[in-house]
This record gives C-alpha cells, structure tokens and sequence, in this order.
C-alpha cells in the first residue's frame, strides 16, 4: 500500500492482528517514515492490564530502521519500520498511536492492584512512583 509522498506498509502476511492495518497505514504518514514491513505474530501468555487497544513499544535499532512491537491484547506482532528516525522521534510517533490504558478513576477500569505479597509475612502497600526519568523524556519533545 503506498501514500503518496510517504511511506508505505508492505503486506506480506495472510495473518495480522486485527486493526493494524489501518494504524499501520497512518504511522506510514509521519515525517521520515519510508517503509513499514510487518513481521511474526505471537501470542503471549500475558496481556497489558486495563489496556484494550494497541500498545507501540520501540525495541531494537536495525541496518536500515527500527524494530517496534505491536501488542493488542494477547497478540504480538514484529513491525520493521524504516526511514531515518531517531529513537525518540519513533517513540513520540509510537505514543501518539498507542491507545491510552485505563485509569482506575474510568467507570469500567478493573481496581490496581497495588498489594505486594511478601515471602516472610502478609501482603504489604506498595507505594507507586512515577518514572521521572521517562516523564521527563516525554515532555521535553512535546515543548
């Protein structure tokens, strides 16, 4: 499938998770993206907690691009992107694609479960904190 004047999402498998196609075909629209190729499907025994829709996570730097993950549920898909991106060009890109995961305050978000079991006694709170190092990475590109 070509955009004209961007990139362009090579369909090589019968077997994609569903939808991603279509996000795919936008992410190919974005600035120094020339080639989408998506590759393996797995499925994994985990999947993201309140996250219904797909999830981007930038992995390995490749001879010509970048290797990302696409998850949707249980369902793990290789996508090969190339183009002359930087890492963190490509994670604002995989951000902006990622549907957002539900947030306890939402109706319908299971409750967190912020209880850590200790091998030696009861279940303890677990205090969570955010990564202030990944906070500030992401803010500091949206300026």
């Amino acid at each position: 499938r070509q955009n004209a004047d961007k990139g362009r999402v090579v369909i090589n498998h019968s077997t994609m998770i569903p939808g991603l196609v279509r996000v795919l075909d936008q992410i190919a629209l974005e600035p120094g993206v020339n080639t989408i190729v998506p590759g393996r499907i797995t499925s994994s025994s985990r999947s993201i907690q309140n996250h219904s829709g797909f999830y981007f996570r930038v992995t390995t730097q490749t001879q010509a691009g970048w290797k990302v993950l696409a998850r949707k549920g249980p369902q793990v898909q290789e996508v090969f992107i190339v183009g002359a991106l930087s890492k963190e060009d490509l994670i604002k890109i995989a951000m902006k694609w990622s549907t957002p995961r539900k947030r306890e305050s939402e109706p319908g978000a299971p409750p967190r479960k912020d209880r850590v079991r200790s091998r030696d006694g009861p279940p303890q709170e677990q205090k969570m904190e955010p990564n202030q190092e990944l906070a500030e990475k992401v803010t500091d590109g949206m300026e």
